[in-house]
């Protein structure tokens, strides 16, 4: 506005400015006075402060209140003698604090000593703290001992529900995560109180030490990991007690200053309203005057305003109020409608940032950080109304567009309070018993007192009505992030809040998946769950809306042009510099030459900006026009704007480019999430639905002996009686912890995004797998994802997927791309083979995954049976050899346990894992065992080179079992205790390896055994000769009498368990009788009519009859009555008559067969026997150096 402008408009800004002041400050102009109206305004303001008492928040009034001894400002006080140095102050706040140490101590600097005193502390975990007073300085905490544990010193811990003050006691409640405790002391009458969420607990102590000389410190301890947020009175008590002072003094003064300073500004802005005045809209001359007018007085109050924004308490107590009274959020509003932005609110932040835009964020913190405080209360009722309140209030200042990417670009908000916002806490067990009145829970075994139909019903309708009030919440929470991702801007050269937000949402994945990083967001996994699923949530509506005909996905090309940063994370086919070099060539054919050096630099350019996602961005995408404009750095190269026929239609395109980028990246986003954090949260919540499961289990058995006391043994029933109420009282307990865990984390909806997820996941590979070589560049967390997820569904959602048409369908297609890529060759990186063949691994482990893999196409069958078949030698072999006795188990001899018999009782094994042979029960597949022996019959070359290494490794294996029990049996006693657990598991793990691979050599021979009985067949002499020599070796050690086999067993070692006679023997007898299933020799009278496997197996020099009669236990030890023999006759459950009749079988074969050879057999000269072997006589020459030795 030019000067001569100006002159024109001031008189009638003057007039208008008279008519303002008279309606909100009262204040007319007197002819007689020389000062403007603004002048007199600012005199009326001054003069009205100083009657409250203007100076005295200024010159910093001290607290001269009796009964207390410090500072002013009540902090925690790092220089006493009770600071260990373990605790992390939480966003710089020296009142949020984080314990790194084991049971980490600290003080307050100020202690009272008369009168009544009170501060309170908001619980960030509800773990192990104890919280209180201790007197003086006189006690030094440790990290074994805190607050409480000393005699002069008085704590309450919520997590163990006791107090504490040398010696404990049963006291309080159960406390939650955000909780606020209130903590006072009543030093006139000698007694301490506490408070959770402002209920009192009651009398904590009585006849406290008082009198001279005694000053109570507030002080708390903490357990690792540990959060509590205190407040002295720095802030507003949340639940202020009667009668009990705040430890530090509340500014009252500047209280009343700021509220008249809020008052004013309240009658300004509906003056505003009711002119329909609109910041920046210049219709006419009297608008000029109007906002002109309407600016210089807000300027004044904000002038006056600002002395107090430093000052916490004024502005949770007097503007976060204001602010909330200006957004006008009722609970009335339906959740579901749209929340518009109240008029007042909007232009009182406009006026802010037009005079005082850098102090604003200090403002937004402090609000942002009530609001959340507020929310992350737990609710007493399905209602919610406090938590649906706070998120209205967040989605109306959002919705202000200033502030929406104020709040973006900083870490505060997203990283912090943003997740925050996505949690709900579940009730506490008093809230929990009113909304689920009834309990009920599911048991494999059934309940002895099973809950009638109406009892269950009650307690699913109280699931629902939990599920019900959470979607209320949910929908909420939806809405406040469709506000932060917004794409409405026009302009495409200025990033939206949704481009922002996924840079920023980048950064904050950068925090939590990097091990090395310093700062990590102070959150719990049951926050960053619920921030995953509402994020996930929102990205399939946004995806469902704005990219109709996509099927979810990420391009292939995001990742070889690395377009999202992966903070240096391994791809499939090794780390990014390994692919650079190696795939330049095909890289630059697809790119250019000059695209392939801006992605081989990439992450050079990351790694030189660690600042933050803005500032790599704001360097790689946008640049600076000669207008001043920004514009994206390839806009010129792009296409000539001269050219362009069309220019909306190109932005159009570019918009539409970045909206697909911008979805992309939070898809592959998520999938990172999933992968860090969130699998880890389902395995956690898993525990504790065993947890209740155990609980039944023992209920039940409780039962059991309750019934047979009261019939036999009337002495024990009380004992009995007792035990069963505490069970009792556990399950009802971890029952309604169940319900709301099956309402809210595995809801249906959860399952279907998840599902989803999960499609979108197999879609990105399945497309990198079509693209060649590309497929190297996908990160390895994309296949540990799939498995986990696929998991995560099969094993702790609920059942109604089992029914679900869908889920079938990608679980088959998930197999068949576990099953098609185990051994593909693209992958380099030895982790995603392990983790790819511990995902097909998995399919074998239950019914239902083995049937979607024999479901999965003809060509990947064979494909993954033929890499399945490769030789186990120069590569891991366990897991795969693992499938292939999935697919027998159930088939073989005395194989149909899941637990082996000699194991009793329903205890679990020490060393339980996916490679025992007593964890999954048996489902054979007679699809593969089919497929097997058509690849290996047909292909001689195959089945050859994997027998042979099958034999080396089970020969190698063996040797190391015997060959580590023999070290044991050489320990005396008291030196077994030195050996280390891990050295048995070692033993253990060995042990089950030979079974695994005895049980497929039983699944060969049953289904190709010409490969080893007809030697018109290359190599089959020679693999039965192999194969015969390492059974007998393995019947010959087990079988010894005064070997360490047996030696070992009767130890008793707890860790060595799983070793015994039974399953070997089984495995081994179960090879033979495969051998000689069908054999003819029984009735041979002559040399020439025994078979080639008798023959074989006799004339190995290991091989005893007595050794196959130990496992009948018929051997000539069973003359020894003082000494139990194994007999497989002792597992009748195990092993059938039909099998044993086979045993006997066999018997009798050798039996007859060595006595037909004996007859004709002469004894061999020792200068004629083999040097090596020293039993078969010597019959080969080798050459050249013409020695001489046995076959």
């Amino acid at each position: 506005m030019t000067s001569e402008e100006l002159q024109i408009i001031l008189p009638e800004v003057e007039e208008k400015n008279k008519l303002l002041a008279e309606k909100i400050f009262g204040v007319t102009k007197e002819s007689s006075s020389q000062n403007s109206i603004i002048q007199e305004v600012e005199i009326r303001i001054c003069c009205k402060l100083e009657e409250i008492g203007f100076s005295s928040w200024n010159n910093g009034k001290r607290d001269t209140r009796s009964g207390r001894l410090g500072p002013d400002t009540v902090i925690f006080d790092k220089h006493s003698r009770s600071y260990d140095g373990f605790f992390v102050e939480v966003d710089k706040d020296p009142l949020h604090l984080n314990s790194r140490g084991n049971f980490s101590s600290i003080r307050a600097n100020v202690c009272v000593f008369s009168g009544k005193w009170q501060y309170e502390l908001t619980l960030g975990s509800q773990g192990v703290m104890q919280l209180g007073w201790d007197l003086n300085e006189e006690n030094v905490f440790t990290n074994e001992f805190g607050v409480g544990d000393t005699i002069k010193s008085f704590a309450y811990d919520g997590n163990r529900k006791r107090k504490w003050n040398f010696s404990t006691s049963q006291y309080g409640e159960y406390w939650l995560s955000g909780d606020v405790i209130g903590c006072t002391i009543d030093l006139d009458n000698g007694s301490i109180f506490f408070f959770r969420n402002g209920k009192p607990l009651g009398e904590a102590f009585t006849n406290i030490e008082m009198g001279a000389g005694c000053g109570y410190f507030p002080t708390i301890s903490l357990a690792r990991n540990e959060t509590v947020v205190a407040n002295f009175g720095g802030t507003p008590f949340r639940y202020p007690i009667d009668g009990f002072e705040p430890i530090q003094q509340p500014p009252t003064e500047s209280m009343n200053q700021a509220s008249l300073i809020l008052n004013w500004f309240q009658k300004l802005l509906e003056l505003c309203e009711e002119e329909d005045y609109i910041l920046g809209e210049f219709k006419n001359e009297a608008d000029d005057c109007k906002e002109t007018s309407i600016l210089m007085f807000a300027r004044l109050l904000i002038k006056y305003l600002y002395q107090f924004l430093d000052n916490s308490y004024v502005m949770e107590a007097c503007l976060v109020p204001f602010l909330e009274k200006l957004a006008n959020v009722s609970s009335l509003i339906e959740d579901d409608q749209p929340l518009i932005t109240d008029y007042k609110i909007k232009v009182f932040f406009e006026m802010l940032f037009l005079f005082m835009q850098d102090e604003v964020f200090g403002i937004l913190k402090t609000t942002i950080k009530y609001s959340v405080s507020r929310f992350n209360q737990v609710s007493t009722d399905l209602e919610f109304i406090q938590q649906r309140q706070c998120l209205k209030f967040l989605i109306s200042l959002l919705q202000i567009d200033q502030i929406r990417d104020c709040l973006l670009r900083k870490s505060y908000f997203v990283l912090y309070r943003l997740p925050e916002c996505m949690n709900l806490k579940p009730f506490d067990a008093i809230v929990s018993n009113e909304i689920v009145p009834k309990t009920w829970w599911e048991s494999d075994t059934g309940s002895l007192d099973d809950p009638d139909e109406e009892r269950k019903n009650m307690y699913l309708t109280s699931c629902k009505e939990i599920a019900v009030g959470v979607k209320r919440i949910e929908l909420l929470q939806l809405n406040l992030l469709e506000v932060l991702l917004q794409n409405n801007e026009e302009n495409a050269f200025i990033q939206s809040s949704r481009t922002i937000f996924i840079n920023m949402f980048r950064y904050f994945l950068k925090k939590i998946c990097l091990v090395k990083s310093k700062v990590l967001p102070e959150h719990s996994s049951a926050i960053l769950h619920c921030y995953f699923q509402r994020l996930l949530l929102i990205l399939r509506r946004l995806w469902e809306m704005e990219m109709q005909l996509e099927e979810p996905h990420v391009m292939v090309s995001k990742f070889y042009e690395n377009t999202f940063e992966f903070f240096n994370m391994q791809r499939f086919g090794g780390t990014w510099s390994f692919l650079i070099k190696k795939y330049r060539n095909m890289l630059i054919s697809r790119l250019g030459e000059a695209e392939f050096l801006k992605v081989k630099d990439s992450d050079l350019n990351r790694e030189s900006h660690p600042m933050g996602p803005f500032d790599t961005f704001s360097i790689e995408v946008s640049n600076v026009n000669q207008a001043g404009q920004m514009v994206p750095i390839g806009f010129f190269h792009l296409r000539d704007l001269s050219t362009r026929d069309d220019s909306n239609t190109w932005l159009k395109n570019i918009k539409q480019k970045q909206m697909e980028d911008g979805l992309m990246e939070m898809l592959d986003g998520l999938v990172m999430f999933y992968h860090h954090t969130v699998h880890k949260q389902f395995q956690g919540i898993n525990k504790f639905r065993l947890k209740l499961k155990k609980y039944v289990e023992a209920m039940n058995q409780a039962h059991e002996k309750l019934k047979e006391a009261k019939k036999n043994r009337p002495e024990v029933v009380v004992e009995l009686t007792n035990s069963l109420l505490v069970f009792e009282t556990k399950v009802d307990y971890l029952s309604r912890k169940m319900a709301w865990i099956h309402s809210v984390i595995f809801s249906s909806s959860n399952e279907s995004n998840l599902l989803w997820l999960l499609t979108a996941v197999l879609k990105t590979l399945k497309l990198a797998s079509q693209d060649g070589d590309f497929f190297a560049f996908i990160p390895e967390f994309y296949i540990e994802t799939l498995i986990e997820m696929s998991f995560a569904l099969r094993n702790y959602f609920g059942h109604n997927l089992e029914q679900s048409e869908d889920y079938t369908v990608i679980m088959t297609e998930v197999a068949d791309f576990l099953a098609s890529h185990f051994s593909d060759t693209r992958i380099v990186n030895p982790n995603v083979n392990d983790c790819t063949i511990h995902g097909l691994a998995w399919f074998v482990t239950n019914q239902r995954g083995l049937t979607c893999l024999e479901h999965i196409s003809q060509s990947s069958q064979g494909k993954m049976i033929t890499d399945l078949l490769k030789p186990y030698d120069d590569r891991p072999w366990a897991h795969t050899n693992w499938v292939l006795l999935r697919f027998w188990h159930g088939c073989g001899f005395a194989y149909r346990y899941q637990k082996s018999p000699h194991i009793m009782g329903p205890k679990l094994l020490f060393n339980d894992s996916i490679l025992m042979h007593h964890t999954f029960k048996p489902c054979p597949s007679l699809l593969y065992q089919k497929l097997i022996e058509k690849i290996m019959l047909c292909d001689e070359e195959i089945s050859s080179a994997f027998i042979n290494s099958a034999l080396n490794q089970l020969n190698w294996v063996f040797s190391e079992v015997i060959g580590m029990l023999q070290k044991i049996k050489e320990f005396s006693l008291s030196e077994l205790e030195s050996i280390r657990t891990n050295q048995f598991l070692v033993c253990s793990t060995c042990f089950d390896f030979t079974l695994g691979l005895l049980r497929v050599f039983e699944m060969i021979i049953t289904v190709c055994k010409p490969l080893f009985t007809d030697f018109k067949r290359l190599n089959s002499e020679n693999l039965l000769e192999r194969l015969c020599q390492i059974l007998c070796l393995i019947l010959l050690r087990v079988s010894s009498a005064d070997g360490c086999f047996e030696y070992v067993i009767s130890l008793n070692i707890h860790e060595l368990e799983t070793i015994h006679q039974f399953p070997i023997l089984a495995a081994l007898i179960g090879v033979m009788i495969a051998l000689l299933d069908g054999d003819e020799s029984h009735d041979a009278k002559t040399e020439s009519e025994i078979s080639p496997v008798v023959k074989t197996l006799l004339s190995d020099p290991g091989f005893e009859i007595k050794n196959l009669l130990y496992v009948l236990g018929e051997d000539d030890r069973a003359k020894n009555k003082n000494e139990k023999p194994f007999s497989f006759l002792a597992y009748p459950d195990a092993v059938n008559e039909h099998e044993i009749n086979e045993v006997r079988r066999i018997i009798q074969i050798f039996t007859k067969c060595e006595q037909i050879l004996s007859t004709g057999v002469k004894e061999t000269p020792d200068d004629e026997l083999c040097m090596i072997c020293c039993a078969l006589p010597m019959s080969v020459t080798l050459r050249p150096c013409l020695h001489k030795s046995c076959k």
